[in-house]
């Protein structure tokens, strides 16, 4: 795979920044022990909160034990989200687990920047990971989970090709009632068709 970078602007010049993957207005890359302190706020928001996993406040030493982690690893695959103009970190996305027997895995994503927020920076993302999935990795099957209310990220994936494929009633408790969790999947042949369109 060809190898890209970012030039970006910082107090000494101009810098060479490694790109993992590079789109119109993002690049992904792998994440750094500088974002820490922004990764620390976010998952603490309960403006983001809501929307992922995590329902008990995130402390400084298990954001640094995430990010070592996924500096380590091949799995999860971790990136972050960064708009290439301002060289600034707007969220990251993930793949994790990845089964190489069956040729699937499952993907995640969070724009933790709420200023960068339905601005189509989403969709960019999950389209260079979808790719990078399909055509280097090689899998043929895409899947993740979305909270019934989070009608945006809905919108999202059904335009990248995501199908509803089961639902969990009432198996995710917020803002003080139960709410359906979505199952949505994306096959290889699948996204072609769309790309292709």
């Amino acid at each position: 795979m060809k190898k890209s970078s970012v030039i970006t602007a910082d107090k000494q010049g101009l810098q060479e920044k490694p790109a993992f993957l590079t789109g119109k207005r993002i690049y992904l890359r792998p994440l750094e022990m500088t974002d820490l302190q922004t990764f620390y706020y976010w998952f603490n928001n309960p403006e983001l909160r809501q929307y992922v996993q995590m329902p008990y406040p995130v402390s400084i030493e298990q954001e640094r034990e995430f990010i070592d982690n996924a500096m380590k690893n091949t799995d999860p695959i971790v990136l972050a989200i960064v708009l290439k103009h301002a060289d600034r970190l707007i969220g990251d996305i993930f793949m994790s687990p990845i089964d190489r027997v069956h040729r699937k895995a499952s993907l995640g994503i969070a724009i933790g920047d709420t200023n960068s927020q339905s601005m189509g920076y989403g969709i960019e993302a999950m389209q260079l990971l979808i790719d990078y999935a399909f055509n280097t990795l090689n899998l043929h099957r895409l899947e993740l989970s979305v909270y019934s209310f989070n009608v945006r990220a809905i919108k999202c994936y059904r335009k990248l090709g995501f199908k509803e494929e089961g639902r969990s009633r009432e198996a995710f408790f917020g803002h003080g009632q139960y709410h359906d969790i979505l199952q949505m999947g994306l096959l290889e042949g699948e996204w072609w068709r769309i790309k292709s369109r």
